[in-house]
């Protein structure tokens, strides 16, 4: 059982989540269209050599000073070289998903350019981010963060960015879906290993994964209408729910990943007057 991820149900309050999500949508930052979600781009580029840095907006302020505080009390958790969530240091990069009920993102990893902490802040609308641990390449579970290979590891990877990009145009039902957690035993190529854990992203909650579920683990959200809250969903009894049934996914819902590129290359923007 890998170590669950932490949650804060209503980390903002519904005044809040309302001010950030006009701020979304006026923000003048591109969104990017994806198979499966659209893409904002906050505080730079993610290199394989490191982040090239841009300025972050001002709206993001308050939420990643808020964040930057969090945690200073447990060392910052495994590799963290440091108090706080991001080891002392403050965030500096944050990707907006966008996904309406249908998409998602497949299994993924963060990779090595970040530190290895990520905060996720949901809006609008709930979702299941479901936890597997990485394959090696025979096939068996990986308790080797090295191990996997392919396109589910990638140094750029998030949840929603162009080198996670999720397949598949048609996306289910959880009528028709065939669960993601349900390969053909003994085939190494059935598909993704079994799910391991989930994690409930209600509107205005919080959730924190580190450690073994940054390192070891791949993490995704189904494409699908109606969430399956099955045994694996660890936090339903926060919000007075049991497992079994359908959750409808209901609306658009924006997510904030905030994380911490742990290099920071020169930046590409010159100052004024600069040759």
């Amino acid at each position: 059982m890998i170590d669950l991820p932490g949650q804060l149900p209503d980390y903002v309050g519904p005044a809040e989540e309302e001010a950030l999500l006009r701020e979304v949508r006026a923000s003048k930052a591109k969104w990017v269209q994806l198979s499966g979600r659209r893409l904002q781009n906050h505080g730079g580029v993610v290199h394989t050599k490191g982040l090239i840095p841009a300025p972050l907006p001002s709206w993001l302020g308050p939420l990643l000073r808020r964040l930057a505080a969090e945690g200073g009390d447990d060392g910052g958790g495994e590799g963290s070289g440091g108090g706080g969530l991001y080891g002392g240091r403050p965030p500096n990069h944050v990707l907006v998903n966008s996904y309406h009920p249908g998409e998602g993102i497949m299994p993924h990893e963060d990779g090595p350019a970040y530190h290895p902490v990520v905060a996720i802040l949901s809006l609008g609308a709930p979702a299941v981010l479901r936890f597997r641990r990485k394959p090696r390449r025979g096939g068996e579970e990986s308790a080797d963060p090295e191990a996997a290979s392919g396109p589910q590891r990638a140094g750029e990877a998030g949840e929603g960015t162009e080198a996670t990009e999720g397949a598949g145009s048609s996306p289910p039902t959880a009528a028709s879906a065939a669960p993601a957690s349900s390969p053909s035993p003994g085939s190494p190529s059935a598909g993704p290993a079994p799910v391991s854990a989930s994690v409930l992203l209600q509107p205005r909650s919080l959730v924190v994964f580190r450690d073994e579920a940054f390192t070891h683990c791949l993490h995704s959200i189904d494409e699908v209408y109606e969430e399956r809250l099955d045994e694996s969903v660890a936090n339903l009894h926060m919000y007075g729910m049991e497992p079994g049934g359908l959750l409808p996914r209901g609306g658009e819902r924006i997510s904030l990943t905030v994380r911490r590129v742990a290099r920071v290359l020169p930046s590409l923007l010159r100052p004024r007057g600069a040759a």
